[in-house]
């Protein structure tokens, strides 16, 4: 099967392409984007794509030009280790959602899960946290380090528009050592989890629950 990308590209042509997805009777478009690259610069302008607001809407309505008929982005974003998202997310999150082009946006990069938030009738998943990572308080950092979520998006055609009218988040947690990835309802709900694991996904479902239970319509599982 054939793995696409979005994000990176090999050559210009290949940067100006749209990732296109045929789901039943929608099109789905992946678009990607960093707020940079831990301080190097990209090895030439079209390598990678870079945060830029109008360069977004610019591709989305590309995307839609392409017969897109639900455009998400995935942003590389915010400041690592803070459950809170900055100003410039909230921002941009908000300039972005305002477009008609623009359906969903799902965030990563801080190692820590942040909150999901509706803005208008479209949402934006500002962290996901960590699945699978090798961060913990044993190397000095916070057990939100550990927890992690699989975002599921529904998504309804409501007249001409393809609209996302539900999210939900499988809670995981990485158990550092084997490095396991739990779901975490699903192994608390099993009587053979060990006891001591129980009490790390317990608190790591407290912690997921506290940071979706911000916002109406996000669902953790």
């Amino acid at each position: 099967q054939h793995l696409a990308h979005a994000g990176t590209a090999r050559s210009a042509t290949e940067a100006r392409s749209i990732e296109l997805h045929k789901i039943r009777n929608a099109v789905v478009a992946h678009l990607s984007y960093t707020y940079g690259l831990n301080g190097m610069a990209p090895p030439t302008p079209w390598s990678v794509n870079v945060i830029s607001v109008p360069r977004i809407l610019a591709d989305a309505h590309r995307a839609r030009a392409a017969g897109a008929t639900f455009v998400a982005l995935s942003l590389h974003w915010g400041q690592e280790y803070q459950s809170a998202p900055t100003p410039t997310q909230l921002a941009q999150a908000k300039a972005l959602l305002r477009s008609p082009d623009v359906d969903l946006i799902l965030g990563d990069h801080v190692h820590v899960q942040q909150p999901v938030q509706r803005i208008g009738d479209k949402y934006v998943v500002y962290g996901m946290g960590n699945l699978l990572s090798n961060q913990s308080p044993a190397h000095d950092l916070k057990p939100q380090t550990q927890d992690g979520g699989v975002v599921g998006v529904h998504v309804v055609r409501r007249g001409a528009r393809w609209v996302a009218d539900r999210v939900t988040v499988t809670a995981t947690y990485c158990q550092i050592g084997p490095y396991t990835v739990w779901p975490v309802t699903r192994a608390l709900a099993s009587p053979s989890t060990p006891s001591a694991l129980r009490s790390q996904l317990t608190a790591s479902l407290k912690r997921t629950k506290a940071i979706y239970a911000m916002i109406r319509g996000a669902v953790v599982d």
